[in-house]
């Protein structure tokens, strides 16, 4: 029905990623060169939203996490593979209020949180389930339910959020399928999230 109302031939194109916990707390963006496709030349896009790594972003209420010492996301996304520089969720962007997932710098794929990096893997352009969980004394990177390391937990009030950028930077090259992000510690219910999500995308590793 969406290749339908887009047309043979034509881009659909993303203005809102609509917050589904009854917050109203929508991922945005107004410009539409700056909009992400769902559908390219009349076919639907596979794995999600496609952001072309130039200039495509939604942008997230600062609400959406009120500290970042207390804070859990879990993202579904397919990177071009390769050598680049960009991020595919960015709850905050600020000095020592850092949290980014799925940052691929380089030619490896990173969580990013307050000035420490975890590596996940390598860009090795396959679709991955990226977790972060906050609570407590750390701060913990999980990549396909598999912890990847842990850095200190810092406090500090957040800044704006993006999906397919950081903040207007480092724009995101790649598909992103699924965004769930809790302003709380949800390290007791971690696996039974990433389970559900697992199920949700069976092609996940």
């Amino acid at each position: 029905a969406l290749v339908a109302f887009v047309g043979s031939g034509n881009d659909g194109l993303v203005t809102i990623w609509y917050d589904q916990s009854g917050n109203g707390r929508n991922a945005t963006q107004t410009t539409i060169d700056n909009q992400p496709k769902i559908v390219i030349s009349g076919s639907l896009v596979p794995n999600g939203l496609d952001f072309d790594g130039s200039n495509d972003d939604l942008d997230m209420p600062s609400t959406i996490i009120s500290n970042i010492n207390s804070a859990s996301a879990f993202l579904v996304s397919k990177d071009a593979s390769g050598f680049a520089f960009d991020i595919a969720l960015s709850l905050s962007m600020g000095s020592g209020t850092l949290i980014d997932l799925n940052a691929h710098l380089g030619t490896a794929l990173v969580n990013r949180y307050g000035g420490e990096g975890i590596t996940l893997g390598s860009a090795d352009g396959a679709k991955h389930l990226t977790s972060l969980v906050v609570g407590d004394s750390n701060a913990e990177s999980f990549q396909d339910g598999i912890s990847k390391g842990t850095t200190s937990a810092v406090s500090g009030y957040t800044a704006s959020g993006t999906i397919g950028s950081s903040n207007g930077a480092l724009f995101y090259d790649g598909q992103i399928e699924e965004v769930i992000i809790y302003d709380s510690n949800q390290g007791s219910n971690r696996v039974a999230l990433e389970t559900n999500i697992q199920s949700a995308y069976p092609t996940l590793p």
